[in-house]
């Protein structure tokens, strides 16, 4: 049996925390976020 893992992601830093700053798709921001997933060992992100 095989486990596939699945990670989160969204288009810029943003939660009950951090208010939303900056361009709707923050680029650097994705790019840090799927790499950090990829380097972790997830199989794709959501």
């Amino acid at each position: 049996m095989s486990v596939e893992f699945i990670g989160m992601i969204q288009q810029r830093r943003i939660s009950e925390t951090h208010l939303p700053q900056g361009p709707a798709i923050d680029t650097d921001y994705v790019r840090a976020f799927a790499q950090a997933h990829e380097a972790a060992g997830f199989n794709r992100i959501r």
